[in-house]
């Protein structure tokens, strides 16, 4: 692969880390806001948590298989 488009789609990857990042923080406020009064409904949030979570580890699996070593900070290669 050549280095521009193994850099573009080192891009493309952090950039969904990233968005995975944000749906996790976003889960985590609502379930905030259900956790007193609907136990049900945050019990559930907290497996949609869970399963964004072993994304983001399977995304770094992957990166760490295709390219041979995970970055020392991941953002570094989104902002690009």
């Amino acid at each position: 692969m050549a280095r521009k488009k193994r850099d573009q789609v080192k891009r493309e990857m952090a950039q969904a880390h990233h968005s995975v990042d944000r749906a996790l923080a976003g889960i985590m406020k609502l379930h905030t806001r259900f956790e007193a009064e609907h136990q049900e409904h945050a019990a559930y949030l907290v497996l949609v948590a869970k399963s964004l979570m072993k994304t983001q580890e399977m995304m770094l699996a992957f990166w760490r298989n295709t390219w041979g070593k995970l970055p020392d900070n991941i953002e570094s290669y989104r902002i690009k």
